[in-house]
């Protein structure tokens, strides 16, 4: 029985481990590789608030493709 749960827990940190690779390589990625994945990915109705937020934001510092890139990476 215990071999059981260790097997279940080691199963699980896997997909964690696998979970957190992904979502790392996708933080550290290019502006070009988070906008694309805001589009394609994560969908149309993303990309388009992400788009709302950059607009508003093209007063403020930074590059507006810094803030679209940022709420890529948030997901």
């Amino acid at each position: 029985m215990l071999e059981d749960i260790m097997e279940c827990i080691l199963c699980n940190l896997h997909k964690v481990q696998k979970s957190f690779h992904f979502w790392q390589s996708w933080a550290e990625g290019t502006n070009a590789q988070k906008i694309y994945f805001m589009i394609f990915e994560r969908g149309p109705q993303a990309f388009i608030d992400g788009t709302c937020e950059m607009l508003s934001r093209i007063g403020m510092n930074g590059s507006p493709f810094q803030h679209l890139s940022h709420a890529a990476s948030k997901s």
